[in-house]
């Protein structure tokens, strides 16, 4: 009687050991197939979704995603991803329609550019006087990038768009430079020369510029 327990356990134990070696036997393409009723089926082909999981006769039963859905990869997915919408109430616009395998893409409109933390556009920063945008234009969907004017450069407005402009070189005009520029202001050109010792002709050199 003892042997014939004994021979039993040993039965279950060889029964247990051998199950999950029969699973994992199984050598399924991870990236198109998966294992299921002992075999290796297919998925599903982007483009299409999982309708009804294989049998012992038959593979996986797909179906194409609707008109607005999408699905990019091999799947056993019971239902495709449906495309994002641009919604011009939130300053974004499209930049890649979408189909069946790829995702719509969108971006921010002009003056614009996508907060990741917030996931919301933002309108771009705006450069002071005496300051002006690092890269012009500036990129798409990118924010803006002050940079002080250099010696030589001036800007006397608020923008995201603009960069510094170069004084303007009086010499190169036949012209007297008046008033040297500034980062915030260009240089003041006229045809008087004005001795350093006559403040009566530096006046009358400033009602001719206005």
């Amino acid at each position: 009687m003892e042997s014939l327990v004994t021979a039993a356990l040993l039965m279950m134990g060889a029964l247990c050991w051998a199950l999950p070696v029969r699973q994992n036997s199984l050598q399924c393409d991870p990236g198109k197939q998966y294992g299921h009723l002992g075999r290796c089926c297919n998925k599903c082909p982007p483009g299409t979704h999982m309708k009804a999981k294989c049998t012992s006769t038959a593979n996986t039963t797909c179906s194409p995603c609707g008109p607005n859905e999408y699905m990019s990869v091999w799947n056993e997915d019971l239902k495709c991803t449906l495309h994002m919408v641009c919604d011009p109430g939130k300053v974004l616009r499209v930049t890649f329609k979408g189909n069946s395998t790829h995702p719509r893409e969108c971006e921010c409109i002009e003056g614009y550019h996508f907060d990741t933390k917030q996931e919301i556009c933002m309108e771009n920063v705006k450069c002071p006087p005496g300051s002006g945008v690092h890269q012009v234009p500036v990129q798409s969907n990118k924010n803006t990038v002050c940079v002080p004017c250099p010696v030589g450069y001036y800007s006397n407005s608020t923008s995201a768009t603009d960069g510094c402009t170069r004084w303007t070189n009086c010499t190169d005009l036949g012209l007297q430079e008046i008033v040297p520029g500034s980062n915030m202001s260009d240089a003041f050109c006229d045809r008087y020369i004005v001795p350093q010792d006559c403040t009566c002709l530096i006046f009358k050199v400033q009602i001719n510029l206005f």
